[in-house]
């Protein structure tokens, strides 16, 4: 089968490469955005905010592929002025900050940009590296999208349910915030 994947026009692979390539696209990108949405969902699910390091690493990332979409060759077919506002939008969220009351809805406005801009700015990120998702066979398509769904929810939903899962001591030994609803365990 012909592919440009690599930019060589004419190129035959296998049938057996091109799968490789799909199941390691599939991977790369799905393990990439299902992480850092992973982080970010449990973090505003514990504690309703997103904390400043993510904000500052969603923003550098933003930053990054915003800039990515003015050198990469249509890498969003006709939306990229779409991709680029959620692009920003993490920097954007970050300077609200600075700008404002942390307990204002600017502020939380912002923080939920944060968590909904993940697997779009990852997303350009991945298509920048040359994992084209939308290249992907349907089937591996709907697999990423329902695993990134599933980590993001989960991870939010532990969050939210912290208190069943991991004890003061856990969130104090991680280097954390402790959650005002979280338990002490009970040494013997």
């Amino acid at each position: 089968m012909s592919d440009d994947r690599d930019g060589s026009r004419g190129v035959t692979y296998s049938r057996e490469e091109e799968d490789r390539h799909d199941r390691r696209s599939f991977a790369a990108a799905t393990v990439a955005i299902a992480l850092i949405l992973g982080e970010v969902a449990f973090q505003y699910g514990t504690s309703g905010s997103v904390f400043y390091t993510r904000f500052l690493v969603m923003a550098i990332l933003g930053i990054v592929a915003f800039v990515s979409t003015f050198v990469a060759a249509e890498p969003t077919r006709g939306r990229t002025w779409i991709v680029r506002v959620i692009c920003i939008l993490p920097l954007l969220a970050l300077l609200s900050l600075a700008t404002d009351d942390y307990d204002s809805p600017l502020v939380s406005v912002g923080q939920l940009a944060v968590v909904a801009s993940v697997p779009f700015v990852l997303g350009v990120l991945a298509l920048i590296f040359g994992v084209d998702v939308r290249e992907l066979p349907r089937r591996l398509q709907i697999m990423s999208l329902a695993t990134i769904l599933v980590v993001g929810i989960g991870s939010y939903a532990i969050g939210v349910n912290h208190a069943v899962f991991f004890s003061c001591d856990q969130f104090v030994e991680a280097g954390a915030n402790t959650p005002e609803d979280c338990f002490n365990e009970i040494s013997e």
